[in-house]
């Protein structure tokens, strides 16, 4: 029975050459997290923000599949063979990873069966990037630079998109305490007295 187990999980793990992953983060607000793990050997990075809608309509092919991760206790979880491309150890969660995700044909596995002897091979997609992308955010690590050389790479590409620089690094709006905010009510009203003598 051990042997047929191995045999099952070769069989599983040779699907991995053949089944090609674009992965996307989903959140509401920007993750240093995120901006530190992707962006720690090149901090000169940038996020392309998109919506599901887009997503699907940018690449419009239905062999694509598009979906969110679930993570996952590997050690008690059953994960089944013909989905598990949908599932990650829950020591990713913090990913919020949203995958795009298309089989090879039978046809690309056997023209990309000997590539795969020598190196790891991409599946290229077409992809309407009018459509796809809806905003660009620069990295809190980047240089000056970079948000003016994205705005011009752009507009060579002739696409009229925002570049924003991330609001991770401004200031953060603070209020004053009570008391404070008493005496600057009672200054406020002096200085109106004030005024209003003068007149």
């Amino acid at each position: 029975m051990t042997e047929y187990i191995k045999a099952a999980s070769a069989m599983g793990k040779s699907n991995r050459y053949y089944t090609f992953v674009n992965c996307w983060h989903e959140n509401e607000v920007e993750s240093e997290a995120m901006w530190k793990l992707y962006t720690a050997s090149q901090p000169d990075g940038i996020a392309i923000q998109t919506t599901y809608g887009a997503l699907k309509e940018a690449i419009n092919d239905s062999e694509v599949m598009i979906g969110r991760v679930t993570y996952a206790n590997y050690e008690t979880a059953f994960l089944p063979g013909d989905s598990y491309f949908w599932y990650k150890r829950k020591s990713f969660e913090h990913e919020h990873e949203v995958r795009i995700m298309i089989e090879a044909t039978d046809e690309q596995r056997k023209e990309f069966a000997d590539i795969y002897k020598e190196k790891y091979f991409a599946l290229t997609l077409p992809i309407d990037l009018e459509v796809l992308i809806q905003n660009v955010y620069v990295s809190p690590y980047a240089s000056d630079w970079v948000k003016d050389v994205v705005e011009e790479e752009l507009k060579s590409c002739h696409l009229e998109k925002s570049v924003m620089s991330s609001k991770m690094n401004d200031d953060a709006l603070f209020f004053p305490s009570r008391k404070q905010l008493k005496e600057l009510l009672w200054q406020i009203k002096e200085d109106t007295k004030r005024t209003l003598t003068v007149k």
